[in-house]
């Protein structure tokens, strides 16, 4: 599966949109913007690509705050919507003191994103589009996205998180998977910290899922890996570790910005290189949804201020009072 030449293509995301509640290593509670998905389709739109967003949300004023947070940074929410029958989704991310998290979920509304959705979405698109597809919505609807992007003929990049058993053959027609460290180990066998240990992980998992697109493995300190050609290139991380806040967003940030400068048509590596950088500064700050990280977005695309910046939720007044209540979903 080939990517563009040339600048013009738009992005779909298909995930998921949470309220993430930060609990830091002394003991502060502090909720910010996240969801895998939401994550992804604003780091995409930072940097000037047209992106829609395929999800659901809860009939309540948290998921109305974040469809208009979607908007104001770019994204179509046109195909978001909105279920009375869950509220909106919501995660417990406690961070230790080197950014390493352990996270439990609440799948919310993201669960009653259906196939349906996604297929209308993916049959209204234009026939250039790249398709970002990643597992916090219903199974049935992930399914959707793959078939339907198949059918498109588009390039289809997976975000194989949060794990799951995945079927024989799942992979076969996307043209990148992009798992982090554990999530390689469980597909792969093999611990990525160098990269003979990346050399062995991508051909373990094209030999078990009779995969063959890229692979990016992003490796927290030890920077990405991903294929080149034949063998495996390397981004070494570059930021001290003591400006290291939390990890957890990375990798929906590296997902958002490589599908952006593919579509822009800046190739495979330069994309792989410039995703690799936007997921370090993601680090800095809690959540994946950083200021560093629109900012850098908005420079590459020749843009000015961005949209958005990082809102842990008492940065804004509405949105503070609904969640450092801890009143999500009404």
């Amino acid at each position: 599966m080939s990517y563009w030449d040339e600048p013009g293509a738009a992005v779909l995301v298909v995930g998921s949109v949470c309220v993430d509640y930060y609990r830091t290593a002394n003991g502060a509670v502090v909720p910010c913007w996240g969801g895998k998905g939401a994550n992804q389709a604003l780091a995409a739109a930072s940097c000037g690509t047209r992106v829609t967003m395929v999800g659901c949300v809860g009939d309540d004023r948290t998921g109305r705050l974040a469809a208009d947070r979607l908007a104001a940074g770019g994204v179509d929410v046109s195909y978001l919507h909105t279920t009375d029958r869950a509220t909106t989704g919501a995660t417990l991310i406690a961070v230790g003191p080197r950014g390493e998290s352990t996270i439990t979920g609440y799948n919310g509304a993201n669960a009653y994103c259906r196939a349906d959705m996604v297929t209308r979405a993916v049959g209204q698109m234009p026939d250039r589009c790249l398709l970002l597809v990643q597992q916090e919505v219903g199974w049935q609807a992930v399914v959707a996205a793959l078939t339907g992007g198949e059918r498109r003929g588009w390039p289809v990049i997976i975000d194989p998180a949060p794990p799951r058993n995945w079927p024989d053959g799942y992979w076969r027609t996307a043209a990148a998977i992009t798992p982090n460290q554990a999530e390689a180990f469980k597909l792969s066998g093999y611990w990525v910290k160098r990269a003979e240990d990346a050399v062995a992980a991508v051909a373990a998992i094209r030999a078990r899922y009779r995969f063959a697109g890229d692979v990016i493995i992003t490796a927290r300190q030890h920077g990405l890996f991903y294929t080149d050609g034949p063998g495996v290139g390397h981004c070494p991380a570059s930021l001290p570790a003591d400006r290291v806040v939390d990890g957890t967003g990375a990798g929906d940030v590296c997902n958002g910005v490589l599908a952006a400068k593919l579509v822009a048509g800046c190739g495979w590596r330069a994309s792989v290189e410039a995703a690799a950088r936007a997921a370090e500064l993601a680090t800095t700050g809690l959540g994946a949804q950083v200021a560093a990280v629109y900012e850098h977005c908005a420079r590459l695309a020749g843009q000015g201020k961005p949209a958005v910046v990082n809102c842990p939720a008492g940065s804004d007044r509405e949105t503070g009072q609904i969640l450092t209540r801890g009143k999500v979903g009404q």
